[in-house]
Protein backbone atom coordinates (compact mmCIF):
# COMPACT_ATOMS: atom_id res chain seq x y z
CA UNK A 1 0.00 0.00 0.00
CA UNK A 2 1.11 3.49 -0.45
CA UNK A 3 2.20 5.97 1.91
CA UNK A 4 -0.34 8.76 0.97
CA UNK A 5 -3.27 6.68 1.87
CA UNK A 6 -3.07 7.35 5.23
CA UNK A 7 -6.44 8.82 6.83
CA UNK A 8 -7.14 12.56 6.70
CA UNK A 9 -10.23 13.55 8.40
CA UNK A 10 -11.41 17.25 8.37
CA UNK A 11 -15.28 18.29 9.93
CA UNK A 12 -17.82 17.34 7.35
CA UNK A 13 -19.82 20.55 6.36
CA UNK A 14 -20.69 18.89 3.07
CA UNK A 15 -24.14 19.79 2.95
CA UNK A 16 -23.90 23.46 4.30
CA UNK A 17 -24.48 25.77 1.71
CA UNK A 18 -21.99 28.79 1.65
CA UNK A 19 -24.91 31.47 2.01
CA UNK A 20 -28.28 32.10 4.29
CA UNK A 21 -30.81 29.76 1.90
CA UNK A 22 -32.94 31.77 -0.30
CA UNK A 23 -36.55 30.66 0.72
CA UNK A 24 -37.59 32.33 -3.10
CA UNK A 25 -40.93 34.06 -2.92
CA UNK A 26 -42.21 31.88 -0.38
CA UNK A 27 -40.91 32.02 3.37
CA UNK A 28 -41.43 28.78 4.42
CA UNK A 29 -39.86 25.53 5.99
CA UNK A 30 -40.38 23.55 2.75
CA UNK A 31 -39.22 26.03 0.28
CA UNK A 32 -35.81 26.54 2.51
CA UNK A 33 -35.39 22.60 2.88
CA UNK A 34 -35.68 22.96 -1.13
CA UNK A 35 -33.23 25.72 -1.39
CA UNK A 36 -30.83 23.33 0.97
CA UNK A 37 -31.17 20.33 -0.88
CA UNK A 38 -30.56 21.87 -4.24
CA UNK A 39 -27.00 23.59 -2.14
CA UNK A 40 -26.23 20.27 -1.73
CA UNK A 41 -27.10 18.61 -4.99
CA UNK A 42 -24.77 21.26 -6.48
CA UNK A 43 -21.83 20.69 -4.06
CA UNK A 44 -22.23 17.04 -4.69
CA UNK A 45 -21.44 17.69 -8.28
CA UNK A 46 -18.89 19.44 -8.00
CA UNK A 47 -15.02 17.53 -7.42
CA UNK A 48 -14.31 19.00 -4.18
CA UNK A 49 -17.31 18.47 -2.96
CA UNK A 50 -17.25 14.39 -4.28
CA UNK A 51 -13.66 14.61 -2.22
CA UNK A 52 -14.93 15.68 1.18
CA UNK A 53 -18.21 13.35 0.67
CA UNK A 54 -15.32 10.45 0.42
CA UNK A 55 -13.12 11.53 2.80
CA UNK A 56 -15.77 11.84 5.27
CA UNK A 57 -16.18 7.96 4.48
CA UNK A 58 -13.30 6.65 4.39
CA UNK A 59 -10.78 8.19 6.12
CA UNK A 60 -8.29 8.34 3.07
CA UNK A 61 -6.33 11.35 1.63
CA UNK A 62 -7.82 13.51 -2.02
CA UNK A 63 -4.49 11.78 -3.64
CA UNK A 64 -5.17 8.33 -2.69
CA UNK A 65 -8.86 8.58 -3.60
CA UNK A 66 -7.79 10.61 -7.04
CA UNK A 67 -5.10 7.57 -7.91
CA UNK A 68 -8.35 4.87 -7.15
CA UNK A 69 -10.83 7.33 -9.11
CA UNK A 70 -9.19 8.01 -12.13
CA UNK A 71 -8.84 4.19 -12.67
CA UNK A 72 -12.22 3.34 -11.76
CA UNK A 73 -13.68 6.12 -14.30
CA UNK A 74 -12.22 3.97 -17.02
CA UNK A 75 -13.32 0.87 -15.43
CA UNK A 76 -17.48 -0.43 -16.68
CA UNK A 77 -17.71 -1.13 -12.65
CA UNK A 78 -20.86 1.31 -12.50
CA UNK A 79 -23.83 2.28 -14.88
CA UNK A 80 -26.23 0.05 -16.08
CA UNK A 81 -26.58 -3.24 -14.26
CA UNK A 82 -27.77 -5.25 -17.77
CA UNK A 83 -24.32 -4.01 -19.47
CA UNK A 84 -22.39 -5.23 -16.62
CA UNK A 85 -24.33 -8.89 -16.56
CA UNK A 86 -23.97 -8.60 -20.63
CA UNK A 87 -19.36 -8.08 -19.75
CA UNK A 88 -19.76 -10.63 -17.53
CA UNK A 89 -21.50 -13.16 -19.25
CA UNK A 90 -19.48 -12.37 -22.48
CA UNK A 91 -16.56 -13.61 -20.34
CA UNK A 92 -17.73 -16.18 -19.16
CA UNK A 93 -17.89 -15.56 -15.34
CA UNK A 94 -20.55 -14.55 -12.91
CA UNK A 95 -21.08 -10.70 -12.02
CA UNK A 96 -19.77 -11.25 -9.13
CA UNK A 97 -16.22 -12.58 -10.24
CA UNK A 98 -16.28 -9.92 -13.15
CA UNK A 99 -16.73 -6.79 -10.72
CA UNK A 100 -13.45 -8.41 -8.73
CA UNK A 101 -11.36 -8.77 -11.33
CA UNK A 102 -12.25 -5.00 -11.87
CA UNK A 103 -11.52 -4.19 -8.78
CA UNK A 104 -8.37 -6.44 -8.96
CA UNK A 105 -7.62 -4.14 -12.27
CA UNK A 106 -8.17 -0.81 -10.18
CA UNK A 107 -5.70 -2.32 -7.61
CA UNK A 108 -2.87 -3.04 -9.54
CA UNK A 109 -3.77 0.23 -11.66
CA UNK A 110 -3.53 2.78 -8.82
CA UNK A 111 -0.81 0.85 -7.24
CA UNK A 112 -3.72 0.47 -3.83
CA UNK A 113 -4.00 -1.96 -1.77
CA UNK A 114 -7.25 -4.15 -2.38
CA UNK A 115 -8.45 -3.26 0.90
CA UNK A 116 -8.24 0.71 -0.12
CA UNK A 117 -10.06 0.30 -3.25
CA UNK A 118 -13.11 -1.73 -1.85
CA UNK A 119 -14.02 1.14 0.30
CA UNK A 120 -13.29 3.94 -2.22
CA UNK A 121 -16.13 1.90 -4.21
CA UNK A 122 -18.67 1.67 -1.62
CA UNK A 123 -18.22 5.40 -0.88
CA UNK A 124 -18.63 6.19 -4.66
CA UNK A 125 -21.86 4.13 -4.70
CA UNK A 126 -23.43 5.73 -1.35
CA UNK A 127 -22.31 8.89 -3.27
CA UNK A 128 -24.53 8.30 -5.99
CA UNK A 129 -27.22 6.83 -4.19
CA UNK A 130 -27.36 10.32 -2.13
CA UNK A 131 -27.41 12.45 -5.37
CA UNK A 132 -30.27 10.23 -6.68
CA UNK A 133 -31.97 10.91 -3.62
CA UNK A 134 -31.64 14.53 -3.66
CA UNK A 135 -32.72 14.49 -6.87
CA UNK A 136 -35.87 12.81 -6.55
CA UNK A 137 -37.10 14.52 -3.25
CA UNK A 138 -36.58 17.90 -5.53
CA UNK A 139 -38.62 16.34 -8.09
CA UNK A 140 -40.91 15.69 -5.08
CA UNK A 141 -41.13 19.06 -3.75
CA UNK A 142 -41.51 20.34 -7.66
CA UNK A 143 -44.39 18.44 -7.88
CA UNK A 144 -46.12 19.10 -4.94
CA UNK A 145 -47.71 22.11 -6.23
CA UNK A 146 -45.72 25.03 -4.14
CA UNK A 147 -43.85 27.76 -5.41
CA UNK A 148 -40.32 26.26 -5.46
CA UNK A 149 -38.03 27.50 -7.99
CA UNK A 150 -38.14 24.89 -10.96
CA UNK A 151 -34.47 25.01 -12.32
CA UNK A 152 -33.81 21.46 -11.29
CA UNK A 153 -31.08 21.69 -14.21
CA UNK A 154 -28.70 18.56 -13.31
CA UNK A 155 -29.29 15.33 -14.27
CA UNK A 156 -27.38 13.27 -11.77
CA UNK A 157 -28.11 9.54 -13.35
CA UNK A 158 -24.97 7.40 -14.03
CA UNK A 159 -22.58 10.22 -12.99
CA UNK A 160 -19.25 9.30 -12.42
CA UNK A 161 -16.49 11.12 -10.14
CA UNK A 162 -14.93 13.65 -12.45
CA UNK A 163 -10.94 13.96 -11.71
CA UNK A 164 -8.96 16.55 -13.04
Amino acid sequence: MREGCAASWRPSNEFQPDEQFNTCEKDTMASAYYQHLKASLEILTTLDGQLQFMTTRTGFSNECLRRVLIHLNAQPLFGDEGELEARARNAGVSVEQYAVEIVRTIAGLSGEAYAVVIPILSAVGELNSRRHEIVQELARLRASGDRYSPDLHKNTSGIRCRIS
